[in-house]
């Protein structure tokens, strides 16, 4: 009886021991779920190289470092999203403009019933309103009714019509449910319309003309280019080992 007794224990001690050497492997996803597994087959290939064995054998030393390592990269990976997300702002505040002479083309982008047609008007401060070319809107379902007439630079009247837009896009701005004028322009032309006061007394805008582009509210890309600057830098100095103290 007592042999019996001895085989059992024995088998416990056996299963226990095979239990305590089990090991949990851990990762997170791009979710920033906490993903645990029993075999290191069942880590996608894309998540191995943050991969973290967990066991009982494992001391508690251990494991709050490994604990520290994911904090630190799940800080680190949210860092550089936000870098991402800036740039993108940054990037949005930068539109590339075409420059002719002290002439300024400037893409607009405009929407009617789910077609949309791009365009390159002219940043016209003399212009009372927006105004573009109808040939140019040819393959949109626009509904333009006359509205006046206009007195172009030849000194000639032109009759002008009123349109509405489901969506300008200017830069960042997006502009929607907007009218805008319409003109049948006659004759050859190196732009589309004219982009005018009805939309640019309402942003603050510098033209750079040294990089062909017109900046939206300088004052905010100035605020994000800084706080870039100030982000990346201390992204770096978290990277950057500390130094060993000297001994004395």
């Amino acid at each position: 009886m007592n042999r019996v007794y001895r085989g059992i224990l024995l088998l416990c001690g056996c299963l226990v021991s095979v239990s305590l050497s089990a090991q949990i492997y851990h990762y997170v996803d791009e979710t920033g779920r906490r993903i645990y597994v029993d075999h290191i087959s069942r880590v996608p290939q894309a998540y191995r190289d943050q991969l973290e064995v967990r066991g009982s054998a494992m001391t508690p030393e251990r494991r709050e470092a490994l604990e520290l390592q994911r904090t630190e990269r799940l800080s680190l990976q949210q860092q550089q999203q936000q870098l991402r997300e800036l740039d993108q702002l940054i990037a949005s505040l930068q539109t590339p403009v075409n420059l002719r002479g002290n002439t300024v083309l400037v893409p607009v982008r405009v929407t009617v019933r789910g077609r949309s047609a791009q365009t390159q008007m002219v940043l016209d401060t003399g212009a009372t309103s927006t105004v573009f070319h109808r040939a140019r809107l040819a393959g949109l379902p626009l509904d333009a009714r006359p509205s006046g007439y206009a007195q172009i630079a030849s000194g000639d009247l032109i009759e002008t019509f009123s349109a509405p837009f489901d969506r300008i896009e200017i830069g960042p701005y997006q502009l929607n449910g907007v009218r805008a004028e319409v003109i049948d322009f006659q004759g050859a032309a190196a732009h589309d319309g004219l982009l005018g006061m009805d939309f640019l007394r309402q942003v603050e805008y510098r033209i750079d003309f040294e990089s062909s582009r017109i900046i939206w509210d300088p004052a905010r890309l100035a605020s994000l280019q800084q706080m870039r600057e100030e982000m990346e830098a201390a992204m770096t100095a978290t990277a950057e080992p500390a130094e060993a103290p000297e001994s004395p």
